[in-house]
């Protein structure tokens, strides 16, 4: 009978076969892909191996060790995959860098604001919520409504200023005092 997967000892047992599976899929690859190691997509496909292993269980399914070489094979090309995304992405970020640096200072004059800009256009990348061809677009309105509330920062500063006060504690609604 085979042991449960809540007694003890038993979850390192399935970690291990597990562990196997994912090697022994990685190293059916004629050659180490040039964006990852065998060892790094080994450790991914086994995290991914053990998540869908706990979902099907959940799920109650069961016969996993019948079904996991063909889910292996299927996550070790999603894994493939996505450790080509993120070098391809390591690699577009590094050669953009600096060209993006010169484009978003015609928008935004400090630095740290330029910065700051191309931080979030560069997480909107690898977030997936833009693509590459779209990366320069979106770095110009990341800078432009930066720009926007800066203005409008200044709007508000402006008047205060005017008025000799520090604009702590008042409250200025534009109307004279109706006492007198």
């Amino acid at each position: 009978m085979a042991p449960e997967i809540g007694q003890e000892g038993t979850v390192a047992v399935a970690n291990i076969w597990e562990t196997h599976l994912a090697q022994r899929a990685v190293s059916s690859l004629t050659e180490a892909p040039s964006y990852a190691s065998h060892q790094d997509l080994a450790d991914k496909l086994t995290a991914r191996l053990l998540q869908e292993k706990s979902d099907r269980l959940k799920s109650g399914l069961n016969h996993w060790e019948e079904h996991a070489a063909t889910v292996a094979d299927l996550l070790l090309n999603e894994v493939l995959a996505e450790a080509k995304h993120k070098a391809e992405l390591a690699a577009f970020i590094q050669e953009t860098r600096e060209e993006a640096l010169v484009f978003v200072r015609a928008f935004l004059a400090r630095e740290e604001d330029a910065e700051d800009a191309m931080a979030e256009s560069f997480a909107r990348l690898a977030a997936g919520k833009t693509k590459p061809a779209n990366f320069f677009r979106t770095l110009k309105h990341v800078a432009v409504d930066m720009y926007r509330r800066q203005e409008q920062g200044r709007k508000v500063v402006e008047p205060i200023a005017a008025q000799g006060g520090d604009g702590v504690g008042q409250a200025d609604t534009g109307r004279e005092s109706s006492r007198k």
